[in-house]
């Protein structure tokens, strides 16, 4: 089992450091690159939206740990951070059957990490924001 915790500033500039890191743990869990680029794309999704509703105008610290089980390979990632609460998985669906110029703006994001994990929690709780997703690995 693989079990590492990361604690970084809500900023764009700290993507250099998150996506290395979940590189690296998935790489070590012996994952091959399309499923790297999948979990790449959740993780960027996620923290960004952090970036964007959690803390707004201003920058506050999330922390991500990551654990790996061996039997099921399992890789679980947790997102917390002490922003306004924010719950991305309330947000009303996008109609995919809408002319793309009609869509209201906003949505694909959080979609695209429902249609890409096998589980997606969210909690507030000691007055933080915690979004956890699971995806199978192989």
């Amino acid at each position: 089992m693989i079990s590492k915790t990361l604690k970084v500033s809500a900023d764009l500039d700290s993507i250099d450091v998150v996506i290395p890191f979940v590189k690296d743990i998935l790489t070590e869990s012996g994952c091959d690159k399309n499923m790297i680029l999948k979990i790449r794309l959740v993780v960027e999704e996620i923290f960004v939206n952090i970036i964007s509703y959690a803390y707004e105008d201003e920058v506050g610290d999330c922390t991500m740990e990551v654990t790996v089980t061996d039997s099921p390979k399992v890789f679980t990632m947790s997102f917390k951070d002490s922003g306004k609460k924010y719950n991305p998985l309330q947000r009303e669906e996008v109609d995919l059957s809408l002319d793309a110029f009609k869509q209201r703006v906003g949505g694909y994001g959080i979609h695209i990490v429902k249609k890409s994990v096998d589980q997606l929690y969210y909690k507030y709780e000691n007055d933080c924001n915690i979004l956890s997703f699971s995806k199978k690995l192989f």
